[in-house]
C-alpha cells in the first residue's frame, strides 16, 4: 500500500529526531512513539498527536541506513514510499522507496522486539528556561573541558559544569530561577535545588537544536526536553 504524505513526513520527523541524539530503535504505534538507545540513556516519547497508519505499528532500526536511502530518492520525480506488512496486517515488514527509475528497499524492525518505555516513570518537577547565549558556552565549554559528562545544578540560579580529569572546573549560570512544577495534589517540590549529571554529547545535541526550549527535569533526575514535536527523555548518571 501507498502511504500518505502525512504519515511519510510524520516518520521521517521521527527517525531524524532520534537520529540527532543518537537512537537506533523507535517504535510508532497507535497513539505513542517510544525508543531508547542501546545503553538505556536517552530515548524519544510522545503519546500525543500520532497520526493513524493504515497499519498498526512500525518498528524503526538501522536509522542511518534508511535517512541514507531517503536522501537519495526523496527530491526525484514521482517520489512514493510503499508499505508491506506481516499477513495479519499488524505492523510493517518493508519500506519500499520509489521515483522515476529508482526503487530502494528498507526491512522494517519487528515493534515486538524493541524494547522501549511505554510510561516515563518519573514526576516532573523543576522548569528551567534555555537561551543561545547560554547553548553557545555549552558548547565552548564541552570542547574546552574533555569529558563526556555535564552537570546541572540548581543554587542560587542553574548552572552547567564541566569537570576535567584533573578536577577543574567549568562553569556557567545560565537562569537565575528554576519554575517549580506542581504535582498531582497541587504540591511544590519541598526544595529547588538539584544536581544531576547527563552525557554531555546528548545534551549539545539537544541544546544546538532547539536552543530557546523550556525543559523539565524530574525528581529522580530525568530530564524531558521538546524536540520537534516529540519528548526527548535523558537519564541522568548515577
Amino acid at each position: 500500500m501507498k502511504l500518505d504524505k502525512e504519515i511519510i513526513d510524520y516518520i521521517f520527523n521521527v527517525v531524524k529526531t532520534g537520529d540527532i541524539v543518537n537512537v537506533d530503535n523507535i517504535i510508532i504505534e497507535p497513539n505513542m512513539v517510544r525508543s531508547m538507545d542501546e545503553e538505556r540513556t536517552v530515548g524519544l516519547f510522545t503519546d500525543k498527536n500520532v497520526p493513524d497508519m493504515p497499519f498498526n505499528s512500525i518498528g524503526i532500526t538501522r536509522i542511518h541506513d534508511l535517512l541514507s536511502r531517503f536522501s537519495i530518492v526523496k527530491e526525484r520525480d514521482n517520489f512514493l514510499i510503499e508499505v508491506t506488512t506481516d499477513p495479519d496486517e499488524v505492523y510493517a515488514t518493508k519500506l519500499v522507496l520509489k521515483a522515476k527509475k529508482m526503487k530502494v528497499d528498507y526491512r522494517c524492525g519487528d515493534p515486538g522486539k524493541i524494547a522501549a518505555p511505554k510510561v516515563l516513570h518519573d514526576v516532573e518537577c523543576y522548569r528551567v528556561k534555555l537561551n543561545e547565549d547560554a547553548v553557545t558556552l555549552f558548547q565552548k565549554g564541552n570542547a574546552a573541558m574533555s569529558t563526556d559528562e555535564v552537570s546541572l545544578v540548581s543554587n542560587d540560579g542553574v548552572s552547567f559544569e564541566f569537570t576535567d580529569l584533573a578536577h577543574d572546573i567549568y562553569q556557567y549560570t545560565f537562569a537565575d530561577t528554576v519554575e517549580p512544577i506542581l504535582n498531582a495534589d497541587g504540591e511544590a517540590p519541598s526544595s529547588l535545588k538539584f544536581a544531576h549529571r547527563y552525557p554531555a554529547k546528548t545534551l549539545q545535541a539537544l541544546f544546538k537544536n532547539n536552543p530557546t526550549a523550556e525543559f523539565t527535569i524530574g525528581q529522580k533526575g530525568m530530564m524531558r526536553f521538546p524536540l520537534n514535536d516529540l519528548t526527548v527523555f535523558v537519564l541522568p548518571r548515577v
